[in-house]
């Protein structure tokens, strides 16, 4: 609406057997605002605002463990369970020197 007054007075005036009505209406309308740009990415700016935080308790649980077992290695363990070729869920271990620690 803004820009429409300062440009109304270049274009010509509309014309009446025209069904469309005032072409300058058409594409003023659909250039997109701030409100629209905002509701368009408000799922992906919760996406990644969730990611950062993940990264960062992540982050913070290895500095806790680090510090707690002062450990070389921790992280999510599976288990292949006989010859399956299925991978089983099989917990958490940390290698703390010659010891593993497993829950």
């Amino acid at each position: 609406e803004f820009l429409k007054t300062f440009i109304f007075r270049l274009m010509p005036p509309p014309d009446p057997n025209v069904k469309n009505g005032f072409i300058l209406d058409n594409l003023l309308a659909s250039v997109p605002n701030d409100e629209d740009l905002r509701t368009a990415y408000t799922n992906e700016a919760n996406a990644l605002h969730a990611a950062k935080l993940a990264i960062r308790r992540r982050k913070r649980r290895r500095a806790r463990l680090r510090a707690l077992f002062s450990c070389q290695w921790e992280g999510a363990v599976r288990v292949r369970a006989g010859v399956s070729a299925r991978w089983v869920s099989g917990g958490f271990a940390v290698l703390q020197g010659h010891r593993v620690l497993w829950w």
